[in-house]
């Protein structure tokens, strides 16, 4: 049993580009970039193990991180392996890691070139498809959220506020009116 869990712990990767960005990295420096990943790999997720375990954050906050943190810097990303966030996701939701459990299904499409040819991968496209969503809903969280904290951004949400309620008292004083 045990000698199965050692094969798939040090041979596996599969639909992971965090894991295959530091390989590829690692492979300029080593001719032992798969272990040296994986021990890279291993100290980020302590590191992120034990930024939650010091931070106060609450118990489904750090489970989502600790979930999502494992899931990423997996060598082995397998769509069904996100069904695990989903109990966590629906007590506190996260748009980005909700919207990633659903593009993670474009990977079965591997399936074709495995009955076609044998060969079990996932071309270029398919990680864009998975991955791109993802990312861009990433980013655009870091560029939007920003502009709400600003004076600017203030100053059109006090403005809109102020346009809603003139617009509430003149329909009350329209309706007292008549």
């Amino acid at each position: 049993m045990f000698a199965g869990i050692f094969v798939y712990a040090k041979t596996w990767e599969f639909n992971s580009p965090i894991y295959e960005i530091i390989l590829f990295v690692t492979g300029f420096f080593t001719a032992h970039a798969s272990i040296l990943t994986r021990l890279l790999i291993s100290a980020m997720l302590f590191l992120v193990i034990l930024w939650t375990s010091l931070s106060n954050k609450k118990f489904v906050e750090s489970c989502i991180i600790l979930l999502a943190a494992g899931l990423l810097l997996s060598p082995v990303i397998m769509p069904w392996y996100l069904l695990w966030l989903l109990p966590f996701l629906a007590l506190k939701q996260n748009n980005v890691l909700l919207l990633w459990t659903g593009t993670v299904s474009v990977v079965y499409l591997a399936i074709i070139p495995l009955v076609y040819t044998g060969d079990w991968y996932l071309s270029v496209w398919t990680y864009f498809i998975e991955y791109s969503p993802f990312i861009l809903l990433i980013v655009s969280k870091f560029i939007f959220k920003p502009l709400n904290k600003t004076k600017f951004g203030e100053e059109m949400k006090n403005q809109k506020i102020m346009r809603n309620l003139k617009k509430n008292v003149e329909s009350f004083v329209f309706l007292e009116n008549n």
